[in-house]
């Protein structure tokens, strides 16, 4: 699926443990970033429920953007997320 430059995408993501359990982690980030550019965005993040987050963002510029979700704390968890296509 592709989104429009200055329309805001919704990027959704979850916690599991190694169980398939949903959490709620320790400090979770996401990190979205523009490949063509480098730009980086940390959008502020809700949750639907227990381990299931999402942040919403309005890009300004075109390209592929690469979602990362992280977590801090004792075990920290590192996901790459899908790509979003951003059309000019």
């Amino acid at each position: 699926m592709a989104w429009v430059v200055g329309n805001a995408v919704r990027v959704d993501g979850s916690f599991r443990t190694s169980a398939g359990a949903l959490f709620d982690p320790e400090m979770p980030v996401l990190t979205i970033r523009n490949a063509r550019t480098g730009t980086l965005v940390t959008p502020e993040l809700e949750t639907d429920g227990v381990g299931l987050y999402y942040g919403t963002f309005t890009p300004t510029e075109y390209g592929r953007w690469m979602t990362r979700w992280e977590s801090g704390g004792t075990n920290p968890i590192v996901n790459e997320g899908p790509v979003i296509l951003i059309l000019p």
